[in-house]
């Protein structure tokens, strides 16, 4: 059998991965705001709205693509 000594060494390490997805990981999912899909969505999984940052996006002009667009991809 694992020693005490083992068990707490390996909660350690898991702590520690933990601690560091916690810190580390972000995920960004995109969805359309209109229909009834992400509103179906938010009351299927409200994991989706809690503790997030929801960063609406309206749609940009052809004047502020191309410059933003050039900068990013250095066409």
């Amino acid at each position: 059998g694992s020693s005490s000594s083992e068990n707490v060494q390996r909660k350690a390490i898991w702590q520690y991965v933990i601690q560091k997805c916690v810190i580390n990981l972000h995920i960004v999912l995109a969805m359309s705001p209109t229909g009834d899909g992400l509103r179906t969505r938010c009351r299927n999984f409200p994991g989706l709205v809690n503790n997030t940052y929801i960063d609406w996006f309206q749609p940009w002009p052809k004047q502020a693509l191309f410059p933003v667009a050039s900068v990013f991809f250095a066409v």
